[in-house]
């Protein structure tokens, strides 16, 4: 309400880039890594930042992948989300 009213409103989290920055800021060095289970907000935020992402695929999605499908059943989320495909992918994070 405070946006559709004028106000200034500043958004902090992943997808956005003020928290990719922030952590840039806190690792330094010169390649990062996300590894997450949301393509909205851990992939997407990930390639906005300029950064490499690993999709895990038994998380949040998971309902989505069934054995022998995942590389198309990732393209088909991907191209719903309208999300870049992350760099990799991976089953599972143990």
């Amino acid at each position: 309400m405070h946006k559709e009213n004028g106000g200034n409103v500043v958004f902090y989290g992943k997808p956005h880039l003020h928290v990719f920055e922030a952590m840039e800021r806190s690792l330094g060095g010169p390649r990062r890594l996300m590894v997450g289970d949301s393509l909205e907000h851990d992939i997407a935020g990930a390639h906005g930042a300029g950064w490499d992402s690993v999709f895990v695929q038994g998380g949040l999605l998971r309902q989505n992948f069934t054995a022998g499908d995942a590389a198309d059943t990732l393209a088909r989320l991907c191209a719903v989300e309208g999300v870049r495909a992350p760099t990799y992918r991976m089953e599972l994070l143990a």
